[in-house]
């Protein structure tokens, strides 16, 4: 039988250089070393004490991210059974449980139960590609006025993704590009 393991670091903050596992399937695509070292040094004076929502969390990488760069919490949906455990796994490897909270729920699922603004100062956004969840996602956020003013929101996409047109009432602050994603930091 082959070992499906694979893993990728932790690349700043308290827990840098430590192992996440996962096991890779078809809608499971961790965001790159490269993207993330990115999008930290974006949200680097508004990390620290932040309330952070991974939405499709997959491996957590982001969320987990977040909390070794002192956001005070971090909370993770994540639907498929196998990575659910791999992340609650990662999440006490680190001893990160209290400062998390990880869900077995789909996350468009999730957010139409929401009834108030969600007081999260950070949301991360990375879906499986080729479902437009994005659009679903922003909708959602939108048509439920989910989101406080001030709310920072990562999304990340397959690169033929027009982000600043999907989410036409956020504001763009960074966006960036590479050979197979599109990604961008918005602001309400």
């Amino acid at each position: 039988m082959v070992n499906r393991k694979k893993s990728l670091k932790v690349i700043g903050g308290q827990h840098k250089g430590r192992i996440l596992e996962f096991e890779p399937t078809k809608d499971l695509r961790p965001t790159s070393h490269k993207t993330r070292e990115t999008l930290f040094n974006w949200l680097i004076r508004d990390i620290e004490n932040s309330i952070c929502l991974d939405l499709f969390a997959g491996t957590g990488a982001l969320g987990i991210e977040a909390l070794s760069r002192k956001a005070k919490s971090g909370t993770f949906l994540e639907k498929d059974k196998n990575n659910f455990i791999k992340l609650k796994k990662n999440v006490a490897t680190l001893r990160l449980e209290a400062k998390s909270r990880v869900e077995m729920v789909n996350s468009l699922s999730w957010l139409k139960k929401q009834e108030n603004i969600l007081d999260f100062d950070i949301l991360f956004i990375d879906p499986p590609f080729g479902y437009g969840l994005i659009n679903k996602i922003y909708l959602i956020l939108v048509e439920q006025k989910l989101i406080k003013n001030g709310t920072l929101i990562y999304i990340e996409a397959e690169k033929n993704l027009n982000l600043k047109e999907i989410c036409h009432d956020w504001k763009e602050i960074k966006n960036k590009t590479s050979s197979q994603t599109t990604y961008s930091l918005f602001i309400k």
